[in-house]
């Protein structure tokens, strides 16, 4: 007679079933259904600048501003709930509006803002200051004259971005994750997070497949590389997500 399982086995063999269920609910669909279930659903289908109200414009230097002082917070390892959070609220404060408004912002204006449970609140406020400096005294203040200086090179780009403190290869990953719905040049793109969430669901793991599944559309694109990255963020959550997503009629 075998021994009772504990509470632990038990959510352990739980989390077990979920998996195993995700993966076969994955290998029954094709990849154009996957996708395509993904980019309709309320909370997968849609950018994380859409979920923040920052509207993506061409030429608009400030709102992408925004989305790179967000980025940076969602490099910072932080729980994604959180990271939205502390997002939420430097916006709603006004605080990560333009360069000069995080210039203007001290250390206090910052920390306090940001929610108890971030960690780190110091740094943070050090790295968005740093973000201020680079463009206000290089680029007038534009991520677009940045862009210019590199000559709409993403290498280039990625290696000027990389002067602000706390913008490494993550951070700007996430970042041309969505500006790539402005910078032609970036596009296609998605990152090593959502090219690992693509391989387990089966689907092509390179932005130009990906890019294919979704004829060509950018939008779409920056769409399901965001609800890749937050399957894998969701983890044993993501798999009974994903398994649901998929049995949905």
């Amino acid at each position: 007679m075998s021994e009772p399982q504990t509470k632990k086995q038990r959510v352990e063999a739980e989390k077990a079933d979920i998996k195993k269920a995700a993966q076969e609910a994955a290998e029954k669909a094709s990849p154009e259904e996957i996708v395509a279930k993904l980019l309709k659903d309320d909370t997968y289908g849609q950018t994380y600048c859409d979920q923040l109200g920052i509207s993506l414009k061409q030429n608009d230097a400030d709102s992408l501003f925004k989305w790179l002082c967000c980025a940076q917070l969602f490099s910072s390892g932080l729980s994604e709930a959180l990271t939205l959070k502390a997002s939420r609220a430097l916006l709603d404060a006004k605080l990560i509006d333009t360069p000069k408004s995080v210039h203007d912002a001290s250390q206090d204006d910052i920390v306090t803002a940001l929610d108890h449970k971030f960690q780190r609140k110091e740094q943070t406020s050090g790295y968005l200051h740093s973000a201020a400096a680079v463009l206000l005294d290089k680029y007038d203040g534009s991520l677009y004259k940045l862009r210019d200086a590199a000559k709409k090179e993403p290498e280039e780009e990625r290696k000027l971005l990389t002067e602000i403190k706390g913008l490494a290869k993550v951070g700007v990953d996430i970042f041309f994750r969505e500006a790539q719905l402005v910078w032609d040049e970036v596009t296609p793109f998605i990152d090593k997070r959502a090219s690992e969430s693509a391989e387990k669901l089966g689907l092509p793991t390179t932005a130009a497949e990906l890019q294919k599944l979704v004829g060509g559309d950018k939008k779409k694109l920056a769409v399901l590389a965001a609800a890749l990255v937050r399957l894998a963020l969701a983890k044993g959550k993501g798999e009974e997500d994903i398994k649901e997503i998929l049995e949905e009629k």
